[in-house]
């Protein structure tokens, strides 16, 4: 019995640092390589090892962890490469796939260890017993405090580009235009124009900024309660309150004039509520999901289409997956489904048949095609066809511009090229075009591809995520200068280029954040709970397609809804 004790423990060791070797190797190629980083390195690859391999894990829990591992290591390799270089072109020599490979199977060790880890560590976890806490309200209090210095010091609010062009259009100057969507409009103009009618468009502004702060801590904090009443405890409960009230970035956003946080806001709300339909239907002997519930519901996933214009493309996509996988429900989520396209589509007939409302640019939802075209059109001017280069003479004002307004970074410069007009009036025929350079240059594409979407999968993509001041404007809005406001920033400055805490002002870290809770919720027997995760799925999706490669307030629905994926993750019971 005793030698087989010896020969056991002899085994564990080997395994640790056969896996601590590999995770080293393959991971070494991710720091600088001096001599104290690889040691460093190995030091923290064999803790890791050690104490993934010494206690056994259910061959689940085993083939989930190595999955997502390998998922995890492909993106590691790839985006490096893609980030550093902006082509994967050196990958796809043999020498350099054989590295590659090699470099892929070391992080899939070393990502495998890590989530086994964490994973094992998940499956124990579930939530106690309903418990008190605090009231409401009190969370929001807390909450408010928190936010009220960047409301004080930042007055009255912060404004981009983008803000003034929607306080242009509320205030006459500049036609309607659903490019920053109708109803967020209509959400700003009452405290505007309050404000214009007592002689200042910056209290109006700041009213705006005021209500938005209110609204989007009441939402918070209604997260932080439901938690807490689920029983997620004291920890989880009080990480999550942390994360809300602490992390700058929120304070930020809830006094900028952005669509993007109201919805934000909003998909946190249809989440938890679509989150409660399906524990309801998990757990019949719980409080039943009401008809007032249903209805509600219907409105939250309206605003959710309405309120960032990829909201609809957003719900389209993932709606019928999220049916598909509640079959049970499938008579009232059909219902609540055809009950929401039809108010979109009263709503698009208001604002654009009645209204008159211009249609946002169709530029915006081609932002990749345009990419992969404008790139091809750089590198490769010459070997394109006449007939292709015809083509594109006719939807760009200036091919010769295109190819030096590429930035792989934002296709603005590119849009901004487009003849919309052209475009739109034969559509296929120009699909058709693009599909065709496609394939004479597919490299060229899938690089374009990678490099404008890697920075919502590629978690060291540092990019800027808040608006600090209010732009140049006609209406004399300006905030004062205070060394408080300064040190605000400077705050969050270092956090944002702290080596850990970075993570949380980049997107890419919640979308890994999400696919490990539903790891867990895969281990647990429970993967069901994460069928309101499709709406956050498809936010991801299309913000791939948006102008942007690493735009974080466009994946800010996905952050704000982190404690939500994270607390069921963490609080479902395990289906035995």
């Amino acid at each position: 019995m005793e030698n087989k004790s010896r020969r056991d423990s002899a085994m564990t060791v080997a395994k640790a640092a056969a896996l601590s070797a590999l995770s080293t190797a393959g991971a070494a190629n991710l720091t600088d390589r001096q001599p104290l980083a690889l040691l460093a390195l190995w030091c923290a690859c064999a803790m890791v090892a050690w104490w993934a391999v010494r206690r056994p894990a259910e061959k689940r829990l085993n083939r989930v962890a190595l999955t997502l591992g390998a998922v995890f290591a492909v993106m590691l390799v790839i985006g490096r490469e893609i980030h550093q270089e902006q082509t994967i072109e050196a990958l796809l020599t043999w020498s350099a796939s054989i590295k590659a490979l090699f470099r892929i199977v070391g992080l899939t060790a070393l990502c495998w260890a890590v989530l086994r880890i964490v994973l094992r560590w998940a499956v124990r976890m579930h939530a106690t017993d309903r418990c008190g806490g605090p009231a409401f309200w009190k969370i929001w209090l807390a909450i408010l405090v928190c936010w009220m210095p960047y409301y004080v010091f930042f007055f009255p609010g912060c404004l981009s580009p983008d803000s003034i062009s929607e306080l242009d259009m509320i205030l006459g100057g500049a036609p309607l235009s659903n490019h920053h969507p109708l109803i967020h409009q209509w959400t700003v103009a009452p405290f505007v124009l309050l404000g214009r009618a007592l002689g200042s468009v910056a209290w109006g502004v700041g009213l705006y900024s005021l209500f938005q702060m209110m609204a989007m801590s009441a939402i918070f904090a209604a997260v932080v309660h439901r938690l807490m009443t689920e029983g997620a405890g004291r920890g989880l409960t009080a990480a999550v309150l942390v994360f809300y009230a602490l992390v700058s970035v929120h304070a930020f956003y809830s006094v900028t004039m952005w669509k993007d946080v109201l919805f934000g806001g909003i998909t946190v709300i249809a989440v938890m509520m679509l989150t409660r339909l399906v524990m309801c239907v998990e757990a019949p002997a719980s409080e039943p999901f009401g008809r007032k519930n249903w209805v509600l519901l219907a409105v939250v996933l309206f605003l959710f289409c309405v309120y960032r214009n990829n909201g609809y493309y957003a719900f389209l996509l993932c709606f019928p997956v999220f049916l598909l996988c509640n079959r049970r429900l499938w008579k009232p989520l059909l219902a609540l489904g055809a009950v929401v396209l039809l108010l979109v589509g009263a709503y698009q007939a208001l604002i654009f048949d009645v209204l008159g409302a211009k249609k946002s640019n169709a530029g915006e939802a081609l932002a990749l095609p345009l990419q992969q075209i404008a790139k091809t059109v750089r590198e490769y001017n010459r070997e394109l066809s006449q007939d292709e280069m015809e083509a594109l003479e006719e939807i760009f004002t200036s091919v010769e511009e295109v190819r030096w307004a590429y930035s792989p970074e934002l296709s603005d410069p590119v849009k901004d090229l487009l003849n919309n007009d052209v475009l739109m009036s034969n559509p296929l025929r120009y699909l058709k075009v693009w599909a065709q350079i496609g394939m004479e240059h597919p490299l060229v594409y899938l690089d374009a591809f990678l490099y404008h979407t890697h920075g919502y999968w590629y978690p060291d993509v540092p990019y800027w995520a808040i608006e600090r001041k209010i732009v140049s404007n006609a209406y004399g809005l300006q905030q004062r200068g205070s060394s408080v406001r300064q040190l605000l920033c400077d705050v969050y400055d270092a956090v944002e280029r702290a080596p850990v805490l970075g993570a949380l002002c980049r997107p890419a870290p919640y979308v890994w954040a999400a696919l490990i809770a539903f790891a867990a919720l895969v281990c647990k027997r429970r993967a069901r709970l994460a069928s309101p995760w499709l709406l956050l799925a498809g936010v991801w999706l299309t913000s791939m397609a948006s102008p942007v490669y690493a735009e974080f307030r466009y994946m800010y629905g996905v952050v704000a809804c982190m404690p939500l994926y994270v607390g069921v993750a963490l609080t479902a019971r395990r289906r035995e």
